[in-house]
């Protein structure tokens, strides 16, 4: 019996594999045509989820919390179950966005607004505001989030640029 509950135990804590971000990818691939789209795109801040570049919702970093709870925001922070979290997951987005910024504008020549979402997988989120501009939803939300935005000329630019280039 001590046996069963230890290998429980021990799958609740393994590092997610490849599936867990593959759910976000799947939502991402539902979005329509004339979006592009890359997963696990490389950068020297550390890997980047999912880049998202549509040509009628605008451009989006997706960055994974594999984070079980519900998330609320107070003041500016991430809650978990009423406590925050070790790690600063809206400054590391925020760096990160800045860095594709200029990535993209490097690749392009335009310079783009970059809208950075944080998404829970298995949370509940409570609260859709933005925390200096970092929008954190639950996956289920995810596919409504990006759909209410509208692109911008700029990222309409970018999108034209990579249409037919590698990203």
């Amino acid at each position: 019996m001590f046996k069963r509950f230890w290998s429980k135990l021990q799958g609740k804590r393994k590092a997610p594999g490849p599936r867990v971000g593959e759910a976000v990818a799947e939502i991402l691939r539902a979005l329509p045509d004339n979006t592009i789209i890359r997963n696990g795109y490389p950068c020297p801040l550390g890997r980047i989820g999912h880049v998202v570049v549509s040509k009628h919702h605008g451009i989006f970093l997706v960055e994974v919390a594999r984070i079980r709870g519900e998330v609320t925001v107070v003041q500016g922070d991430i809650l978990v179950n009423n406590e925050p979290l070790a790690e600063d997951l809206v400054e590391q987005t925020l760096k990160k966005s800045l860095w594709l910024k200029d990535e993209l504008k490097q690749r392009t020549g335009v310079e783009a607004w970059i809208n950075p979402l944080i998404v829970f997988l298995h949370a509940y989120v409570r609260s859709s505001l933005p925390i200096q501009g970092v929008r954190v939803v639950s996956l289920k939300y995810l596919k409504e989030t990006i759909m209410k935005h509208r692109a911008t000329e700029d990222s309409m630019a970018v999108w034209l640029a990579l249409e037919n280039a590698q990203l």
